[in-house]
């Protein structure tokens, strides 16, 4: 059989021709894997930088919310009057070198005004949190990068503002609270104390809490340190619902510089106080100071009573018929008020406004309503007194040897502080000081009176919308209007007092029931190696015998800073007075909408971080 010989050749061909294909497919995915490998590093590339930027913008944002949010300590007004200069606060290589290269195509700060009340819960339960937003965006890139990719961010600053009218007790910034009651005592509302908390009963005595109790610092069952007193019995008992220590410090828009906020409490006494003279109202010290938040403004000298429109205005005019105002009993003004105060150990020369009078005025009168943009009612009153010479008052039938030079020359001394008087004490007998008379009923939108001289209460406050109906002796507040009391001391005196017997021993100052409901901020006298305090239960102050008498409250107790000019100590009962069955509520109505409020009602200011979010480049809001 003869077979045929197949030729190698075809073979060979084929064999390159496979070989030559497969290194094409192979340089083929080679150049794939390549080009791939390349993209991915591209790709790698482009998200490490944008991460970068990323942070950059962030690290942008965060300079601005700090900026702001240091700010903050000046309020609202100074942050919105500033809102325009914060893109300026960006960083640069000159807080790391890390950020060299970088800039910001854009960095804005956007107000967002929706302002809608939200209830909190723990530790500020009962409070409606009023928060204005800021949106601050920044949009970043590396201009010395291959990509130079433009990122944006935004973050908000949530400004928290709430009444400091919320709580029940309020004692402010480095402000140490002691509640120490002799007898059982019920607080009904939230408490916060700026500072340390000491709460220690009597043996025997029951204290109540009904809400939240919150404190900056600690809250202790215990004296104070700085209380020396040695003859309390053993603690009583504590009923606390809920309480929270260590919490966030609220602080108020005061500022710390230029003499108000201040690093001190004593310099938030300066809101009480009267504008240096230029000063700006309003500059950040002018909006915070009471004096340019009232609608009247009464001041009284040795020579003169001088009556102003509200400064907030800004065409505050000389008022002419006030004091040409009467009623068919008093005049508005009566400067000729003057008792032995014991507890100071001094004449209070007082000027008493007659709020009645005051009342009819503010619903009446022309004048005043054309200067205050057509306001018809008095909303707050800024009452200062300013007297310095005691002895034209020697025909009040005051001792001789009683008649002294003044303890208080208004002036400003050597050792004040910017934009803060100072009060010297450079001789005895005597103090100016404010009294509230015949205030059963207040104007009808409420009032809030202001002074920093101390001052004193003479009767019933705030207890009928008619003059008829009455709630005097109990904590319904159903026939109070919004009302408020600012001054450097608050004391109150009865139904009973009388000026001839404040000089006389305590057994001819026997007081009546008698009933205030208003918001109270004012001073105390802080515990010392050589007295206490008196605590929350002294502070409103007393000088008659109330033994077996109530003193019925509702309202809001507010302690920001120690007394500068009623700085007498808490003197104990049994001289300057015994003191009376406290039978003490919490208006209610200042957990309402700010109609409740009373006017002018301070705030307290809580920054925090909102939403943070990567947005589309170039971006405006989110």
């Amino acid at each position: 059989m003869k077979t045929n010989r197949l030729n190698g050749r075809p073979n060979q061909g084929f064999a390159l021709w496979i070989y030559l294909s497969l290194l094409g497919i192979s340089i083929a995915g080679l150049a794939g894997i390549m080009s791939y490998s390349m993209s991915s590093a591209n790709q790698a590339a482009r998200n490490n930088e944008f991460l970068a930027t990323s942070y950059v913008a962030e690290s942008a944002a965060e300079k601005i919310r700090a900026k702001m949010q240091s700010d903050s300590i000046w309020g609202q007004q100074y942050i919105d009057r500033h809102i325009a200069t914060y893109f300026t606060n960006t960083i640069s290589s000159s807080d790391s070198p890390i950020f060299d290269g970088y800039g910001f195509a854009t960095a804005r700060v956007v107000k967002n005004n929706d302002q809608t009340p939200v209830p909190l819960g723990p530790p500020f339960t009962g409070f409606t949190n009023v928060s204005q937003k800021y949106q601050i965006i920044v949009t970043a890139s590396n201009n010395h990068s291959l990509f130079k990719l433009p990122v944006t961010v935004g973050m908000e600053l949530v400004m928290s503002k709430m009444s400091l009218f919320h709580n029940a007790v309020f004692w402010g910034p480095k402000m140490d609270l002691e509640i120490n009651p002799g007898a059982d005592m019920i607080i009904r509302g939230s408490v916060y104390s700026g500072g340390n908390m000491y709460i220690d009963p009597n043996s025997g005595v029951k204290l109540t809490f009904c809400g939240d109790v919150v404190s900056s610092g600690s809250i202790n069952k215990f004296k104070s340190p700085n209380d020396p007193s040695t003859n309390r019995p053993a603690i009583g008992t504590n009923v606390l619902t809920a309480y929270f220590t260590n919490s966030p410090l609220m602080t108020l828009p005061l500022g710390t510089n230029q003499g108000i906020g201040g690093n001190t409490p004593s310099a938030v006494h300066a809101i009480l106080d009267v504008p240096v003279a230029g000063e700006d109202r309003t500059d950040t010290v002018g909006t915070n100071r009471y004096y340019n938040k009232s609608d009247l403004i009464l001041t009284i000298t040795d020579t003169n009573m001088e009556a102003k429109s509200g400064t907030y205005t800004g065409n505050s005019r000389a008022l002419t018929n006030i004091f040409a105002f009467t009623n068919s009993v008093n005049p508005i003004v009566n400067t000729n008020d003057i008792f032995y105060d014991q507890r100071e150990g001094e004449f209070a020369k007082t000027t008493a406004i007659n709020i009645g009078a005051l009342r009819i005025y503010a619903g009446t009168n022309t004048e005043l309503r054309g200067y205050n943009n057509g306001f018809e009612y008095i909303n707050t009153i800024f009452v200062v007194d300013q007297r310095t010479n005691f002895n034209a008052f020697a025909s009040n039938n005051i001792p001789a040897s009683l008649i002294g030079t003044y303890k208080y020359p208004w002036i400003y001394g050597s050792n004040t502080t910017y934009h803060s008087a100072y009060y010297y004490h450079t001789a005895f007998n005597s103090f100016p000081a404010v009294t509230l008379t015949n205030g059963s009923v207040l104007p009808t939108n409420g009032l809030t009176v202001v002074t920093p001289n101390p001052l004193y209460i003479k009767g019933h406050y705030n207890v009928s919308l008619d003059g008829i109906n009455t709630s005097a002796g109990t904590t319904n507040v159903n026939k109070t209007r919004p009302g408020a009391i600012f001054a450097d001391a608050i004391n109150i005196l009865s139904i009973n007092w009388n000026n001839s017997n404040s000089s006389n021993s305590l057994s001819s100052r026997v007081a009546g029931d008698t009933t205030v409901n208003a918001a109270f901020v004012a001073g105390n006298v802080p515990s010392n190696a050589s007295a206490y305090s008196g605590g929350l239960e002294n502070f409103p102050r007393f000088l008659e015998d109330w033994s077996g008498r109530k003193f019925t409250y509702s309202g809001s107790m507010v302690c920001l800073f120690p007394s500068l000019i009623a700085t007498g100590p808490w003197p104990g009962t049994g001289s300057v007075y015994n003191a009376p069955t406290r039978v003490w509520g919490f208006d209610t109505n200042f957990l309402g909408d700010t109609a409740h409020l009373p006017p002018s009602a301070p705030d307290t200011v809580a920054p925090s971080r909102g939403r943070w979010a990567i947005l589309s480049p170039g971006a405006t809001n989110f």
